[in-house]
């Protein structure tokens, strides 16, 4: 997929708005996790304190477990979850499915670090082929 016309025509045929998607997934990754609400409230607000910022909005210094919840709720369809707190959500539960919500409606995927190195590998394999073929062919030439 390329240019800018490509991916609003994309947007558009898969419905961009992955706030539904995002707090399924988010609530999915917390009920799937040994760790309680309040553990995984102050999992992130310790993550988001020691990268220097914080979570939660206005004058409140971190998150509080009423805005998780309301991130997690899908009826409370006016709070969703920043970027920076779904990086931190993410690191927290060790999950990247809430990513995955992001990434579906834009053709792309999120893979993990070991897809990553399979891919890598294939990459690899596909070149010492190109370069034994093209071996062979000055090979014969000579």
């Amino acid at each position: 997929m390329s240019g800018q016309g490509n991916l609003l025509e994309y947007c558009e045929q898969y419905a961009c708005n992955v706030d539904a998607a995002v707090k399924a997934a988010m609530r999915q990754a917390a009920k799937d996790s040994p760790l309680s609400r309040d553990q995984i409230c102050e999992r992130m607000n310790l993550i988001a304190e020691n990268a220097g910022f914080r979570l939660g909005g206005g004058n409140a210094k971190a998150l509080s477990l009423a805005l998780l919840e309301k991130w997690l709720n899908p009826l409370e369809r006016e709070h969703t979850p920043p970027l920076r707190a779904l990086a931190v959500f993410c690191r927290a539960l060790d999950t990247v499915e809430p990513l995955r919500a992001v990434a579906h409606p834009l053709g792309a995927h999120i893979i993990d670090k070991r897809q990553a190195l399979l891919l890598k590998r294939a990459e690899v394999d596909e070149k010492i082929r190109t370069l034994q073929r093209l071996k062979k062919k000055i090979e014969g030439d000579l």
